[in-house]
């Protein structure tokens, strides 16, 4: 009976509003770190598919450029393709893909380095792209297939950054005759990101 009166004395009340106010911090806290972790959980599916979706979409826009980097290989063994008017060839190496607006420019290049023609529709007399790595890694190597070259400054797009996807070009006989490049503007993954 004396442990009545005690608890139900002033002090007791104290202790009992003590025990549930620390009960009730206690169940908040739980709740709180709860929905942390929920909302980590969730930001953390939401990133992963985010990463997943651009690297989808990356993957796709290569793959829709190489398409096109091998249709124009393809398309300079035609006979009789420098016979024909430059607005019929033009349409016939480069195809509408090479038009898109994160591309930049699709490349004929010979075996010195020499820019043959481009997707611009103009000649480029003087540009020379032997110093950068992917003219140099398919002519010094026959089996390298697409290559996706390091960040540079095209010298076709007033020092654009850009980084090319490249594929080799063969004589007949199996020589290195050059390559066709295609450059992909580094705005592009700026503007998906």
């Amino acid at each position: 009976m004396r442990w009545r009166k005690r608890l139900l004395s002033a002090n007791g009340w104290v202790w009992i509003s003590l025990f549930l106010a620390c009960g009730m911090g206690a169940v908040g806290a739980w709740l709180l770190f709860d929905s942390r972790e929920a909302t980590r959980a969730q930001a953390e599916r939401e990133t992963k598919n985010l990463v997943n979706t651009l690297g989808l979409e990356i993957s796709h826009t290569i793959t829709v450029y190489d398409l096109s980097l091998q249709a124009l290989a393809t398309n300079l063994r035609i006979a009789g393709l420098d016979n024909l008017p430059t607005e019929i060839r033009q349409n016939a190496l480069f195809d509408a893909s090479a038009n898109a607006h994160f591309l930049g420019v699709m490349t004929h290049v010979d075996e010195v380095g020499d820019v043959l023609e481009t997707s611009l529709g103009q000649a480029r007399p003087g540009v020379n792209i032997s110093d950068r790595d992917f003219f140099q890694i398919h002519r010094d190597n026959q089996n390298i297939g697409l290559y996706v070259s390091a960040p540079y400054r095209s010298r076709l797009r007033d020092g654009e950054d850009s980084i090319a996807l490249s594929r080799r070009v063969n004589h007949a006989d199996g020589r290195f005759a050059g390559i066709v490049a295609g450059s992909l503007k580094l705005a592009y993954f700026r503007e998906i990101f």
